[in-house]
């Protein structure tokens, strides 16, 4: 079977299928998606196009030069879903779990929940790089992976940022706490204090560049 990275180089740079839907978690999980899917579409010379449900979709049939593109969509309105799946273009769709299940057995599909492997994949398989450090961000911070690789390769010799002093799993499981929290919201103050505590981490990363 082959790994989620291959089977989105494969979607782009083949016909096989027009549609893949991709689990995400989070915004920076869509940010690491995309930034993939991106990376082998400008090996493939393909334009990337992003939209999400507050987004008028265009069509390309009046384009003079018919530029091959690929549709990167966010949605969770299995609706919607349904429609973009009926149409012919290529596209890769981003959406929730529920909509994920409900669509991997008869789509290309790609599990989010699976990025800290993939990221350990993309890296060591496709360019070549080991560094503990670089890895070690990348996985608390997916969105911001390509960034980190050209800090990397401009300056060969990369240090991790401080904030790796810290426990590697420490944010995710922040989020994931908020995340418990709010299926019941009976722990406010628990709450209250995980988002102040998650509101920190993403102010010293943003200090870091």
């Amino acid at each position: 079977m082959n790994n989620n990275i291959q089977l989105i180089e494969e979607f782009i740079s083949n016909d096989s299928s027009n549609k893949i839907v991709v689990n995400y978690i989070n915004d920076e999980l869509i940010e690491f998606y995309y930034g993939i899917a991106k990376f082998f579409c400008m090996k493939n010379e393909i334009e990337l196009k992003y939209y999400d449900d507050n987004s008028v979709l265009h069509s390309n049939n009046d384009d003079l030069f018919q530029i091959q593109n690929i549709l990167t969509i966010k949605s969770s309105n299995s609706k919607k879903i349904d429609v973009e799946i009926k149409k012919s273009e290529k596209s890769i769709i981003f959406t929730d779990y529920k909509n994920y299940k409900k669509y991997k057995s008869n789509i290309l599909s790609v599990n989010g929940y699976d990025f800290i492997k993939d990221i350990n994949f993309f890296l060591k398989n496709y360019l070549n790089l080991s560094n503990d450090d670089l890895i070690n961000f990348c996985t608390q911070f997916p969105a911001y992976l390509f960034s980190e690789i050209s800090k990397y390769e401009i300056n060969k010799n990369y240090a991790a940022d401080k904030i790796l002093d810290l426990k590697i799993d420490s944010i995710l499981s922040i989020r994931k706490s908020i995340y418990d929290k709010k299926k019941t919201y009976k722990d406010l103050k628990g709450l209250y204090e995980n988002i102040k505590d998650e509101a920190k981490f993403k102010k010293f990363n943003f200090l870091t560049y």
